[in-house]
């Protein structure tokens, strides 16, 4: 498991927060809109992030992005986070 977390370290991130509980509560929402097992990543300046996937390259995360955009009238913010190597 550890060596997927490591190769597929740039994550989609649909939420970011300062305060544990609304990341909690937002990746339950998340979970309602249809995004399979969203994790939660904490980030090295304090803010948990809400992640909806993990690549192995920035390229495949921002096509993610692309492509759940691509049908939206109005897109989703989401951006890529690349987390640490362990």
């Amino acid at each position: 498991i550890r060596e997927m977390e490591a190769r597929n370290r740039f994550h989609v991130i649909i939420g970011s927060f300062k305060i544990a509980s609304n990341a909690d509560d937002y990746q339950r929402e998340v979970t309602a809109m249809g995004y399979s097992e969203p994790k939660i990543l904490d980030a090295s300046n304090g803010f948990r992030l809400v992640s909806i996937g993990a690549f192995e390259t920035y390229s495949k995360a921002a096509n993610e992005i692309l492509r759940i955009n691509r049908t939206k009238d109005e897109p989703v913010e989401l951006w890529v986070y690349e987390a640490p190597q362990k």
